[in-house]
């Protein structure tokens, strides 16, 4: 993804929240890959009154840990039971989904 610039900020990073149930789908920008912007992000998601969600019951993520310190306390508040990705197939699964969201939201 090329970076993209606005109002004085270089967004290098793409995060994407699925909820499988509901078929929601939202794509937010990161400047860097810290845990308190990916936790900050979630949170925005799940306090949105406009597109209200409940927080899910379980979480998938892949088992990188650049995220972890801050978003995962943040899970673990609510309850939130995550789920690590055991194989390359489960983290294809979730690099095919972010290609599948950039092409039909026009992000390249």
């Amino acid at each position: 993804m090329p970076h993209n610039k606005v109002v004085n900020r270089i967004y290098k990073y793409r995060g994407i929240i699925k909820d499988v149930a509901t078929r929601y789908c939202h794509s937010f920008a990161m400047t860097d890959k810290s845990s308190a912007q990916m936790a900050k992000n979630i949170q925005k998601i799940y306090d949105n009154l406009k597109e209200p969600l409940s927080w899910p019951n379980c979480f998938n993520s892949d088992k990188k840990t650049e995220y972890m310190e801050n978003y995962k306390s943040l899970l673990l508040k609510h309850d939130v039971k995550i789920q690590y990705g055991k194989s390359k197939k489960d983290n294809a699964i979730a690099e095919r989904d972010h290609k599948e969201f950039e092409k039909h939201s026009g992000i390249q």
